[in-house]
């Protein structure tokens, strides 16, 4: 073998670890959106979309295309009269989106009218 057909073959060898690194990237994007659609309170649900925001920092995705907004879960209570700006709640608190980015943009607020 010469030089030539090595430094392809290391070519190639690093093109493969770089889609298999994708790949991973893609399964894991996929599994944190299955845990923010399967999330068991409120709290979970919080934590789970800073960290699909997180993962999604580095890449030019948005997480509107993992995450539909208007189906988020809701976790009991009646739902607010006005939901603009509030993805989910429960019984006595509720879900909105900050100004921050890359995983510190959710918080839950008290609800104000229960």
């Amino acid at each position: 073998m010469d030089k030539t057909e090595i430094i392809l073959t290391e070519d190639l060898l690093v093109i493969n670890q770089h889609d298999s690194a994708e790949a991973t990237l893609e399964n894991n994007l996929v599994k944190l959106a299955d845990l923010v659609r399967n999330s068991e309170n409120l709290e979970d649900l919080c934590d789970n979309l800073e960290e699909l925001e997180k993962a999604l920092v580095d890449r030019d995705e948005k997480i509107e295309k993992l995450v539909d907004w208007t189906s988020l879960p809701t976790f009991g209570g009646v739902g607010p009269e006005d939901t603009q700006g509030i993805f989910s709640w429960d019984e006595t608190d509720q879900l909105v989106q900050g100004s921050g980015s890359g995983g510190d943009n959710w918080r839950i607020e008290e609800r104000e009218e229960i």
